[in-house]
């Protein structure tokens, strides 16, 4: 039986994360071995209801082939059915009704021994040893995903043809019991070496995938407040205003410049400046969607990139950050710290402005919440009419300022 070890492809955020994700991957490959597998099942009912034709009686060898047919089409059908939708599966229920299926299989094999055993001919005890030791081997693969799988298949299977075998008295069916037992024994380990394997190749595929997103949480993250840092913001506000063959929907770029953030550094301390950066960040996070950027772009200045948001909604959300930060208390080594936050925002459609003109009109509109009195919030439209005032650093966040 030909098997596929292939995983199911996943976003890459998505590897790993649910502690859910192995035994569906586990299953996915189940799926994926199922058609060969009951292909190959099919083919050795056939074959066996041919092998021991002259020695069983026809009309039970016929009734049993249909019932191995009729359980391969069940089993088909469930494959079918959990292929569909598998991540809205619940995958430990399905593992069982999965296992379910294998264990009645093997039961149906040994049927086989139980029934229709050809008890007088020791050439189609041969036969039928030869076919269930086929489909033993297949199972080794076939089954691997699943844990168990093997035994849950070959037990049922050999356990009633080594009995019959056993009972007889004669030697050489005894010893030809013996041989299918042994080869049981060696594919059982066999089996249980290849789930293993199959297993760890999966916790390593998710462990490489947690690590390769820590890094990439720890290269576009600043390490201090745990927001987006100023490259990463630079690279999706470029990626959100590169041009494009129609406009994109509406978005809005806010900068905050906290007031009095020295005062608290020069007097708690650096220790004080950084709890009161990480309160503010809090705030920043507690007013932002999935899809927005919260950044800290400077050493006490921050951003918002604001998707899918028109200028009142943002207007909004800059207000109620804005009253955040003045009424935050920071108490520290027994003194209260508190500040205020200067706020810019402009606003355009993705596309339709540069990266340069959306950053001067937010620094512009910064300046000018700042210069008129601080604590307050300015909006002003995107455009490159606005001079930089340096205040954000811009050339750090783009080329082009």
């Amino acid at each position: 039986m030909t098997t596929h070890h292939d995983t199911h492809k996943l976003p890459f955020h998505e590897v790993g994360e649910d502690p859910r994700w192995i035994p569906r991957q586990q299953l996915q490959l189940l799926c994926r071995n199922t058609l060969p597998a009951l292909g190959g099942t099919a083919a050795c009912g056939a074959a066996a209801v041919l092998l021991l034709w002259p020695a069983a009686p026809g009309d039970g060898l016929l009734l049993w082939l249909g019932v191995v047919m009729a359980l391969i089409l069940a089993r088909l059908l469930l494959q079918q059915r959990y292929t569909r939708h598998p991540e809205t599966h619940d995958p430990w229920v399905w593992r069982n009704r999965f296992a379910g299926g294998v264990f009645v299989s093997g039961a149906t094999w040994g049927a086989l021994s139980v029934f229709l055993f050809p008890a007088d001919s020791l050439v189609h005890q041969l036969y039928l040893a030869f076919v269930l030791g086929g489909l033993c081997a297949g199972a080794v693969t076939a089954y691997s995903p699943l844990p168990h799988g093997f035994l849950l298949f070959a037990l049922p299977a050999l356990a009633p043809f080594l009995v019959r075998m056993m009972a007889t008295g004669s030697y050489p069916e005894q010893v030809l019991a013996l041989l299918v037992a042994v080869f049981a024994l060696v594919m059982s380990r066999i089996a249980g070496q290849s789930g293993d394997m199959l297993h760890g190749i999966l916790e390593l595929q998710a462990e490489n995938a947690r690590l390769a997103r820590a890094l990439h949480h720890q290269a576009t993250h600043d390490s201090l407040v745990d927001l987006t840092n100023h490259r990463e913001f630079q690279r999706r506000l470029e990626r959100l205003t590169e041009q494009r063959e129609e406009p994109g929907p509406e978005f809005c770029l806010v900068f905050i410049d906290l007031d009095l953030f020295k005062v608290v550094n020069d007097s708690g301390g650096h220790a004080a400046g950084d709890a009161m950066l990480q309160a503010v960040a809090r705030i920043l996070r507690a007013h932002t969607r999935a899809r927005d950027t919260a950044a800290r772009i400077g050493g006490d200045e921050f951003a918002l990139l604001l998707e899918g948001c028109p200028a009142e909604r943002a207007l909004e959300i800059a207000e109620h950050v804005r009253r955040d930060i003045a009424n935050l208390q920071l108490e520290f080594e027994d003194q209260v710290f508190s500040i205020g936050a200067s706020i810019g925002l402009t606003y355009g459609r993705a596309g339709a402005q540069s990266a340069s003109s959306v950053l001067k009109a937010a620094d512009a509109a910064c300046y000018a919440a700042k210069e008129g009195g601080r604590n307050r919030v300015r909006m002003l439209p995107a455009d490159d009419m606005f001079k930089t005032t340096g205040r954000f650093s811009l050339d750090r966040l783009t080329k082009t300022a």
